[in-house]
């Protein structure tokens, strides 16, 4: 993936991955017996992933280094040079619109709405914030702080999501819908949720950071306002205006929010890659990424993503 996000040399963590997992997995499962001693499985359940979750993170941190943008920006080179598989969906971007305008055009006439992006991703957290119990409000954010927050605070109607993939899932029904860009997603190695993103006029998305480290981000750009110079994305302090068939690769651990200002909707396809990563890194985002599978939350999020 080019110089830029390649991790670093890990010699002296490999030699010790064995024992560093082993203590890992010792903290991760003492704090699930304190969990279900104090506070039943449910506790536990979060306290334990949350443990795992900044073990990773932390692992992460310390292989590798982060950058507001990788590629595709004015100052960076283009996305296939530091990562040459993207180059095969590029290539190919008029397909993508052709099934991102099929696909929207459908819905509307059908009058099926388009999920809001809070609506969906905030059922990680929550199966309903109206039904919860003031008990476990209280415990997620104790255990979580503002990360159960994250997507009800950054969502509004002008945000809306058309999930194609999400935590390396198809979401039913909708990824039929777009054959030909399913299968370009596939020829990437390490997609692990993709969709288009659909901002409205006059939107504005509130900064915002990722809670996990373990992917970048990626944006083609497959309708851009006329006014694309008032339509963009800030990433840590760096601006970024969209240009349709254009593709763009960033770190979503810094702040980064969108402005919308024009009279049109701004729709990208929006990707999560796995980050290249080694040794105790690599083999804990690797049980992360098959308890996605069996996470209730991505269950709910899954189902609620179907349009």
């Amino acid at each position: 993936m080019g110089k830029k996000i390649s991790c670093k040399c890990l010699d002296k963590l490999k030699s010790s991955t064995k024992l560093k997992t082993i203590v890992a997995i010792v903290i991760v499962l003492s704090i699930l017996l304190i969990g279900i001693f104090i506070g039943g499985a449910g506790l536990s359940y979060s306290l334990g992933h949350r443990c795992f979750l900044d073990v990773l993170n932390a692992s992460i941190s310390g292989q590798c280094t982060f950058l507001p943008f990788y590629a595709g920006s004015e100052t960076t080179p283009p996305t296939r040079v530091v990562m040459p598989e993207l180059g095969v969906i590029e290539d190919n971007w008029d397909l993508v619109r052709d099934e991102m305008e099929e696909v929207l055009a459908k819905a509307k006439a059908n009058k099926s709405r388009i999920p809001y992006m809070h609506d969906t991703y905030d059922k990680i957290f929550y199966a309903d914030r109206k039904k919860q119990s003031f008990l476990s409000k209280l415990t997620g954010k104790l255990i979580y702080g503002e990360d159960t927050e994250i997507f009800n605070r950054i969502g509004s109607p002008d945000w809306r999501t058309y999930n194609l993939l999400m935590f390396g899932q198809d979401i039913p029904g909708n990824a039929d819908q777009c054959p030909a860009t399913m299968a370009l997603l596939k020829q990437i190695p390490g997609v692990q949720s993709a969709l288009f993103s659909i901002v409205a006029p006059h939107a504005y998305i509130p900064p915002h950071s990722d809670p996990a480290k373990g992917v970048i981000r990626y944006h083609l750009a497959l309708r851009v306002p006329k006014d694309r110079m008032n339509c963009f994305i800030e990433v840590s302090g760096e601006r970024y205006n969209w240009t349709e068939g254009k593709g763009v690769l960033f770190d979503d651990v810094f702040d980064h929010w969108v402005r919308n200002d024009t009279e049109e909707e701004r729709v990208i396809l929006f990707v999560d890659i796995l980050r290249p990563l080694s040794g105790l890194a690599s083999m804990l985002q690797g049980l992360a990424n098959k308890a996605n599978k069996f996470h209730p939350g991505v269950k709910r999020a899954i189902k609620n993503s179907i349009v």
